[in-house]
Parts: C-alpha cells; structure tokens; sequence
C-alpha cells in the first residue's frame, strides 16, 4: 500500500515538472494589415442620345402631369386712340437713271432731312448742291458691308440692318422733317441678305420655303414704319427705272419706265415723281407722275428743275411743298 502510495506521489511530481518545463502555447499574433482594394477602372455610362424634339416632346409630358393652378388675371390693353387728320404724313417717290438727279430732287425739300445714304452719294450731292447745308444730315448706312465672299454678305448685311434701325434711333434727338431713304433697291436687297443670314442660307442660295420673302418684307416694313413714326412730315424714297412691257392682243407694242418697286412702296407711296435729263437743252425735268393731292402737285405736270430746289421749283407752277 504504501509503495503504490510513493509510486503515485513519484508520478504526480514527474508531471508537474514536466508541465512546468514546456512553455505555454499561445495561439499566433495576428497583424492587422490595410485592405488593399483593386482598382477598377470607370468607364462612362453610354446614355442614348435624344433629340431636341424627344426633349421637348418629354417635358411637355412631364408638364401635363402636373396640376398648376394659374389665377386669373384680366389685361386691358392701353390705346391712345386720335383721328388721322390733315396734314398727315406722306410718302414720296422719286425714281430715274443714274445721274439725272434723284437725290438733288429729294435735298429740295423743305424743313430737317435726315438722310440714309445706301449708294454712299449722298454726301456729295450735299457738298456741291447745298453747301454743307446744316439742315440736312447724311449717314452712311452701308459702311459695315463686306462683299468678300456670300458668308460675309450675309453676315454683314445682318449688322447693316442692325446698325440701320440704331441710326433710326439716334435721329430722333434731330427732329427731323423728312427722312430720305437713298437707294430703295439697295435697302432691298439688305433685307433679303439679312433673311438669308437668320434662315442660315447663302447669299445666291435657292430657296425651298417661298414664305421666307414674308420675312424680309417684314424687315423693310420694320424700318419703314420706324421712319415714318419719327419723321414729322413723312419719307422721300430714290431708285432707279425699270422697265414694264405693254402688251396688247399677246404682242408686246412698247416698254414703259417704270419705277423698282419695293414691297411696303406699292401701298403706301402717296406721290411718284420721275426725273429726266434733256441732254440737248441742257435741262432736268421732273415729271409728277402720280399725286394724292393735286393742289400740291398736281398730276401730270412737268416741273423744270434745272439750277433750282425742288420746292421752290413747285411754287413757279402753283404748288406747295409743305
């Protein structure tokens, strides 16, 4: 009993030695390492484009689903209602060839002249027909026209027009009387430039849409009630002759002078004056070829304005230039 007993004991300290002799295991330290993420590369989301018209077509959609209620609001227009009586304004035009004196015709009348000068001759006629007269005023309308190529005739016709009715603004401050438009034909052609410029055609481009001629009427008319509304007595036009044909039974019998209409001219013009040169007596003569008011200038009659004004001129024979 007791051996067994000391082998016991004998077993239990060989043990303890042992387990103090082995060092303890501890399970593995682990470090904390950063996390390294792969880079992936963004590659943009392919959105499909739309057109303007799916946009617009989109959002008239977005629009209609919402409820909006708009109050009432009630707008009286303000109108300054007055008769038109005499003396109203009046529109002149005076037409011939080059040279016979159309713009020395139109300078002869009386009162404040501002003149836009589209054939850039005015200034001369000025000089050497008036002195310099300080009551009329010439503006060279044309200056910003760049003939270089058709992209530039259209695109400088745009500003020429632009710079036309800023000039119309500024001679308000002068009070003008008349105001001549020099060069009816060229102010045309310009308003057709400037439409080409704004629909994004060429300068001799054919064009599908016959209703864009509306709009380059609407641009002479523009300028045209503008001058009208600032000069007190009315408008004096200058262009060339043209020809008509006079055709009796299909053949054609003679060729009629005739002015270059311009659309708004057709309907508004009041008194058209043709001017002529006699080369063999050495005169200039002007014709009234149509007249509103025969008191003033009375149709048919041939005036000699040879060294005269024009309104002095329409005296000799009974008229008035008021």
């Amino acid at each position: 009993m007791s051996n067994e007993l000391s082998k016991l004991e004998k077993m239990l300290k060989e043990l303890t030695e042992e387990r103090a002799e082995k060092p303890e295991e501890r399970a593995p330290k682990i470090e904390e390492k950063p996390v390294v993420t792969p880079e992936v590369e963004e590659k943009p989301i392919a959105v499909p484009e739309q057109k303007p018209e799916e946009v617009y077509e989109q959002r008239i959609k977005e629009e209609e689903k919402r409820e909006v209620k708009v109050p009432e609001v009630i707008v009286k227009d303000e109108f300054k209602i007055e008769e038109d009586v005499p003396p109203a304004k009046e529109v002149y035009l005076i037409y011939g060839e080059k040279g016979v004196g159309k713009t020395t015709l139109a300078f002869g009348f009386p009162g404040e002249i501002v003149c836009l000068s589209f054939d850039r001759k005015s200034a001369i006629v000025k000089k050497t027909r008036f002195d310099n007269a300080s009551r009329i005023h010439v503006f060279d309308v044309v200056k910003y026209m760049d003939y270089s190529s058709p992209k530039t005739v259209t695109a400088s016709a745009d500003k020429t027009f632009r710079y036309v009715c800023a000039v119309l603004e500024y001679v308000k401050s002068l009070n003008p009387d008349w105001i001549v438009i020099d060069g009816a034909e060229i102010f045309s052609q310009i308003c057709e430039w400037t439409m080409r410029y704004r629909n994004g055609l060429e300068a001799f481009q054919g064009i599908s849409n016959l209703n864009l001629w509306k709009e380059r009427r609407l641009y002479i008319r523009q300028v045209h009630n503008k001058a009208l509304n600032i000069a007190k007595k009315g408008l004096i036009y200058t262009t060339y002759t043209d020809k008509s044909d006079i055709v009796i039974d299909g053949e054609l019998v003679t060729r009629k002078d005739v002015p270059k209409w311009i659309d708004v001219l057709v309907f508004e013009t009041d008194y058209v004056i043709k001017v002529e040169h006699d080369p063999v007596n050495k005169k200039f003569i002007a014709k009234i070829v149509t007249s509103k008011d025969d008191s003033k200038l009375p149709t048919g009659a041939t005036i000699d304005v040879t060294n005269k004004v024009f309104s002095e001129a329409v005296r000799q024979i009974g008229g008035r230039l008021e």
